[in-house]
């Protein structure tokens, strides 16, 4: 398999592997794919290539699903691989919100000018992992994982787990959130203005060394058959 981690994801993309044309698609075969909103402008560079998001009101939606959503005891991974033109704004990167991101149920991936943390929310509660502060226009790769085995979620930036992990305690279901926004929170505004380059989302609580292959997984082209066979494989 091209992208071993990956391809246990229950939804991913990479932008090398968009057509030109039309939706995101979801490379998992699960057809959870990314619907463009307000024009965001594709730009093709090889295993670097993105969508350009304005800060204003582009962004992708992907609509809900039961895949997509995770009850009291379901473990997952978020992941992003992202630029950031302004890492003073705070918006969300990859969220399933019903609200604005404060205190409605659902998960979120964000940065701040503090750091870029993951939050897992039922009503008012809220948990937070800080995974390091992004650096502007550096491509990086954010993550979040929710591990229900040691009841806890962590922020993980360009593979490197925060290692101060968050209490999840116990008490955030997430069916009823709704659609994932990519590049803002899943209620609006605010939007992230920067770049997109892949996304990911997992029914797992991945260890740190999958997360790291997963990023690097983004990054990399796939290799077609042809490919394969002119390296004598296959």
């Amino acid at each position: 398999m091209p992208n071993p981690v990956l391809d246990t994801a229950i939804a991913f993309a990479k932008g090398s592997n968009y057509s030109g044309v039309g939706d995101w698609l979801d490379e998992s075969g699960n057809s959870h794919d990314a619907a463009p909103q307000n024009a965001p402008v594709f730009v093709a560079a090889g295993a670097d290539s993105y969508f350009t998001l304005d800060g204003v009101d582009q962004s992708f939606l992907i609509a809900n699903h039961a895949d997509l959503n995770f009850a009291l005891a379901d473990p997952f991974t978020v992941m992003i691989r992202c630029l950031n033109d302004d890492e003073t704004v705070t918006v969300g990167w990859l969220s399933k919100k019903t609200g604005t991101g404060t205190a409605a149920v659902g998960w979120m991936l964000y940065s701040t000018n503090s750091g870029h943390r993951i939050t897992c929310s039922d009503g008012a509660k809220r948990f937070t992992d800080n995974a390091g502060v992004m650096v502007d226009a550096t491509i990086h790769v954010f993550a979040g994982v929710r591990n229900r085995v040691d009841d806890d979620l962590e922020g993980f930036k360009d593979g490197v787990g925060s290692g101060s992990s968050a209490v999840d305690a116990a008490v955030a279901t997430l069916a009823n959130a709704s659609n994932i926004r990519i590049g803002g929170y899943a209620g609006g505004a605010p939007f992230a203005a920067g770049r997109v380059y892949g996304w990911a989302i997992w029914r797992l609580a991945l260890s740190e060394g999958d997360v790291a292959d997963a990023g690097i997984e983004l990054a990399t082209l796939d290799r077609g058959a042809n490919e394969l066979m002119l390296l004598g494989v296959g």
